[in-house]
Parts: C-alpha cells; sequence; structure tokens
C-alpha cells in the first residue's frame, strides 16, 4: 500500500493530497506496525515538503501527520527533525503566529 502513496502526496487535486495526509496521520497515531513502511516508501519527506504546500488543508494534515509522526516514534522523529529544521528556514512558520519564521 505505501508504495502507492507517494504519487498521491504529489497529486495536482488538493483533495487527494490532504486526504492522503490525513491517512498517514492517523495511522501513525496508532502504533508503530506502519512506521517501516512508511520509512521505505519514503513518505516523510513528502510529508513535510506538505508542510508549505500551497492548499491550506493540505499544509494543515501534512503538519498534523509530522506531529505525529515524530511525536509517537522516536526512529521517525530523528529523520523527521532535520527535514523540520531545514524547512523552517524556507519558510515554514511564517504568518502562523508561531514565531519560527
Amino acid at each position: 500500500m505505501c508504495a502507492r502513496l507517494p504519487p498521491l502526496l504529489q497529486h495536482r487535486e488538493a483533495g487527494v493530497r490532504a486526504k492522503v495526509c490525513s491517512l498517514l496521520g492517523n495511522v501513525s497515531k496508532h502504533g508503530d506496525a506502519f512506521y517501516a513502511h512508511m520509512l521505505a516508501a519514503g513518505l516523510l519527506p513528502l510529508l513535510v515538503d506538505g508542510c508549505a504546500d500551497a492548499d491550506g488543508a493540505t499544509r494543515k494534515l501534512a503538519c498534523f501527520a509530522v506531529g505525529n509522526a515524530g511525536f509517537h516514534s522516536a526512529v521517525l522523529w530523528v529523520r523527521v527533525r532535520v527535514r523540520v529544521r531545514s524547512g523552517l528556514g524556507l519558510g515554514l512558520g511564517l504568518g502562523l503566529g508561531l514565531g519560527l519564521g
């Protein structure tokens, strides 16, 4: 299943991208059985990229997924942390009142 998700995270329709982010965010909070598959499919970098998506719903749900992945797994957090830090320099957090930009 995971091998089919990367193209959907880059789909031209924002609704598709948002739904996949929601799916991954919800799966991430229910245990670690799925984490190795997420890593193997290269989903984490795409989720972090989704945090800067042009679509607001996709941004919100990508942040939800990244947050759950990092919160519920130290293994995933190590990989997410580097991408999130580099993403902050690209404008993530600007205008959100987070003081990150």
